[in-house]
């Protein structure tokens, strides 16, 4: 599943709710929690050797699974599915803070590289962008939302969730990667409320379905103007 996604899964579409059993989870969840324990297992049983991206790819599902405020997502929602996403989210986080103890250095050397690697990949959809609103009157038509989402807001939102976690892991960054992390949000905060007021002239919104589902610190989900896109 791609981070960040702006429009809920609707497996529940393609179920009959009352044959499903109600402690199965479904939804982004699932993926989420799939892919935190795939990630913990190699980890657990082969050493702290992640890439950079799935490295990033650990910590953002666990923090999506969080921070998400999944009441707000719509899902076939149960008590029983509820409390089994809230327990296996605490078991995933409680075994991420155990690796965390044991092979400090090089998961935040590894989580480093890839939050780097994701402002990277931030700028240059960026840039993308800005040269096509250069060269076009009418720039929707040559970078879709749905591509901006996919190239610009997705990265972010990834960068969002790692830093989420961090923060309340009380993780503090190297300067470095501090500041990349700095520039780049003061880039976003200065561009992105004209090119989402673009992309709404156009009639092709980047505006987020649900922006309460995200944590505070998402100020991009909440621009002004923005309407959820239902």
């Amino acid at each position: 599943m791609e981070t960040g996604e702006y429009l809920p899964s609707h497996d529940e579409d393609l179920v009959d709710g009352e044959k499903l059993d109600p402690t199965e989870v479904i939804g982004p969840p699932r993926g989420l929690i799939e892919r935190a324990d795939a990630f913990l297992t190699e980890i657990e049983h082969a050493g702290p050797n992640l890439s950079p991206k799935d490295c990033v790819g650990l910590f953002d599902s666990i923090a999506e699974l969080r921070f998400t405020d999944w009441g707000k997502v719509e899902i076939l929602w149960t008590p029983e599915r509820r409390l089994k996403v809230d327990a296996t989210s605490r078991e995933l986080y409680t075994r991420l803070r155990a690796q965390l103890d044991i092979h400090p250095r090089k998961l935040l050397e590894t989580l480093e590289t890839g939050i780097r690697e994701l402002v990277g990949k931030v700028g240059a959809g960026l840039e993308h962008h800005a040269e096509i609103r250069r060269t076009y009157a009418e720039p929707w038509e040559h970078n879709p939302s749905y591509e901006f989402i996919n190239d610009v807001i997705f990265p972010f939102d990834t960068l969002g969730y790692v830093l989420e976690l961090m923060r309340d892991l009380s993780i503090v960054p190297g300067d470095g990667t501090r500041t990349s992390v700095r520039d780049l949000d003061r880039t976003m905060r200065l561009s992105l409320p004209e090119i989402a007021e673009e992309f709404r002239r156009g009639g092709d919104s980047i505006d987020p379905v649900a922006p309460d589902m995200y944590p505070e610190s998402f100020w991009w989900m909440r621009l002004p103007g923005a309407k959820p896109i239902l």
